[in-house]
C-alpha cells in the first residue's frame, strides 16, 4: 500500500486531478479502488492544494521574470533622465586635440581682419575617422571669456555680428570662436575637402556637403554624432577654463540650440544667452521650425527630451539664462506664431529670462547682448556702423 500511495502523490504532481477525480491509487499500470474512508481521501486533497497553487502560478512568474529581464537589458530607459545619462549616451570619442598659433591673417572671406588684432590659437579637435573641427581663442588682457557661436555661418558677414565682437573684444575680454559642424573655417581658405570614414567602409570619403545628416554616417563607433557640436567647446574649455575668473556663452540660431544643449553636461559656464535657436516639440510641426537633423534626432530626444534641457538651463539659477526670439524673424521660431508657447515656457522654468526682440531678421541686438555678457563694453561709432 505504501507503494500505491507513492504512486498517488506523483500523480498529485503531474495533475492537479489525480487525488480527487479518480478516487484510487495508482499501482503500477493498475487502478485500485482507493480502500481509505472518505475524509482520510479529503485531508490527501488538502496536502495537493499547494502543489496544484504553485503549478498554477508558474506561468506568471516566468511572465514578471522576462519582463523584468528586458527592463533591465535595455539599460532602464523608463527611468527619469538625468545629466549623467545623457553623458552616457554621448560616449567618449577620444578625439586628439591640437594647439597651434595662427600668425597669418587668412582673408576676408575666412574671417574679418580686427579677430587678428590680438593673438589667436587655433584649437584642431581631431576624430579617428578623419573628422576634423577648429575652434578659435582670442586672448585678450581681461579675466572674463566668453564663447561665442554663430552657427552657420563662419564669415561673420552680417553688421550685428562684427558691432557685437568688436565691442566685445574692446572691453577686454577673450573670445572662443566656434561654429556648427562643417562650418568652421578652413586654414588655408583652399585647403582639400576633409576625408572622413563612414560606416560599413574602411575607406575615408571626401565630404563636400554641410548638410548635418551627413554626420549620421560618419562612423561614430562608441560615441554619438552629438559630439561633434560639443567637443570643439569642451576641449578647449577643459584647458583654459582656469585662466579665467567668468565665462559665458552666447549662441544664435544653431549656436543657440547647442548652448542648451552644452548646459546638461555642466561646463563652468556663468550665463548662456541663446537666440533663436529652438522650440520645444511641439513647436516645430511647421517646415520653417523643424530644424536640422540634430534637433530632432530620436536616439537622443526620445529618451531626453528638450523639456530635460530646459530643466537643466532653469536649474542653474535665476541670473543665468536669457533666451531671445524674433518676432517676425526671417529664418524660425517666429514669436508672432509661437507667443503662447514662449509664455508658457516662461511660467514653467521661472529662472530662465524669456524675452521676445521686435525684429525682422535673424539676428540679436549687440547692445541687449553685451548688457548681459559684457556691461561697460565701449560703444560703436556711426561710422562704423555705416561703413565696416
Amino acid at each position: 500500500m505504501r507503494r500505491a500511495e507513492a504512486a498517488a502523490v506523483r500523480v498529485c504532481f503531474r495533475s492537479g486531478t489525480g487525488c480527487r477525480t479518480a478516487g484510487a491509487i495508482v499501482a503500477g499500470r493498475r487502478t485500485v479502488p482507493d480502500p481509505r474512508p472518505y475524509s482520510r481521501r479529503r485531508r490527501g486533497d488538502a496536502a495537493c492544494a499547494p502543489v496544484r497553487t504553485a503549478l498554477s502560478m508558474l506561468p506568471v512568474a516566468v511572465v514578471l521574470w522576462v519582463l523584468l529581464a528586458a527592463v533591465s537589458a535595455h539599460g532602464g530607459e523608463s527611468a527619469a533622465p538625468t545629466p549623467e545619462a545623457f553623458a552616457a549616451l554621448l560616449g567618449d570619442a577620444r578625439p586628439t586635440v591640437r594647439v597651434e598659433p595662427l600668425t597669418a591673417y587668412p582673408d576676408e572671406k575666412t574671417l574679418p581682419k580686427f579677430l587678428f588684432e590680438r593673438p589667436v590659437e587655433r584649437y584642431v579637435v581631431e576624430y579617428a575617422n578623419g573628422y576634423a573641427f577648429s575652434s578659435l581663442l582670442i586672448r585678450n588682457t581681461g579675466k572674463n571669456l566668453l564663447i561665442y557661436n554663430h552657427g552657420h555661418d563662419p564669415t561673420f558677414k552680417e553688421g550685428f555680428s562684427r558691432e557685437f565682437l568688436k565691442r566685445y573684444l574692446r572691453s577686454g575680454g577673450s573670445l572662443l570662436l566656434t561654429w556648427m559642424p562643417l562650418r568652421d573655417p578652413r586654414f588655408p581658405p583652399d585647403a582639400p575637402p576633409l576625408r572622413v570614414r563612414f560606416r560599413n567602409t574602411e575607406q575615408r570619403v571626401p565630404v563636400r556637403t554641410t548638410r548635418h545628416e551627413v554626420l549620421t554616417l560618419f562612423d561614430t563607433e562608441g560615441y554619438h554624432f552629438f559630439r561633434y557640436f560639443l567637443d570643439p567647446i569642451l576641449l578647449p574649455l577643459g584647458r583654459v577654463s582656469g585662466d579665467y575668473e567668468s565665462i559665458s556663452y552666447v549662441g544664435l540660431s544653431g549656436g543657440g540650440w547647442t548652448g542648451l544643449i552644452l548646459s546638461a553636461l555642466n561646463p563652468p559656464v556663468r550665463r548662456y544667452v541663446l537666440v533663436a535657436g529652438f522650440l520645444p516639440e511641439e513647436g516645430r510641426a511647421s517646415k520653417a521650425d523643424l530644424g536640422d537633423v540634430e534637433q530632432i534626432t530620436p536616439s537622443v530626444f526620445r529618451r531626453f527630451p528638450y523639456r530635460f534641457f530646459l530643466e537643466q538651463l532653469d536649474a542653474k539659477g535665476p541670473a543665468a539664462s536669457w533666451i531671445i526670439y524674433n518676432t517676425e524673424d526671417d529664418c524660425c521660431y517666429r514669436a508672432v506664431e509661437h507667443e503662447a508657447l514662449i509664455r508658457r515656457m516662461e511660467r514653467t522654468y521661472g529662472n530662465i529670462h524669456f524675452e521676445i526682440r521686435d525684429s525682422t531678421t535673424h539676428s540679436y541686438s549687440p547692445d541687449r547682448i553685451l548688457e548681459l555678457v559684457a556691461p561697460g563694453a565701449p560703444g560703436y561709432s556711426w561710422w562704423e556702423r555705416v561703413f565696416e
